[in-house]
């Protein structure tokens, strides 16, 4: 797993992209000049446990309880 965050990351900073988004249900998607499109060669639908997986490595213990508080984190 760690492998396809690393591979959504780059992808995201390869292009030029200034936001990642990681919403259950969707394929991921970035941020670039404003605008939002899909990640670039991405197809893989992200799942609840890719994002909770993705969550718990990159958050905090307070961010994680914000995040339980609100279900949106912005990092």
């Amino acid at each position: 797993m760690d492998r396809y965050f690393n591979t959504l990351l780059l992808q995201t900073a390869s292009v030029g992209g200034s936001d990642l988004f990681l919403v259950a249900g969707q394929k991921p998607s970035l941020r670039k000049y404003g605008e939002i499109e899909p990640v670039p060669g991405c197809d893989k639908v992200v799942s609840g446990k890719d994002v909770d997986t993705f969550r718990k490595k990159i958050l905090s213990a307070d961010r994680e309880e914000l995040y339980g508080k609100t279900g949106i984190m912005d990092c």
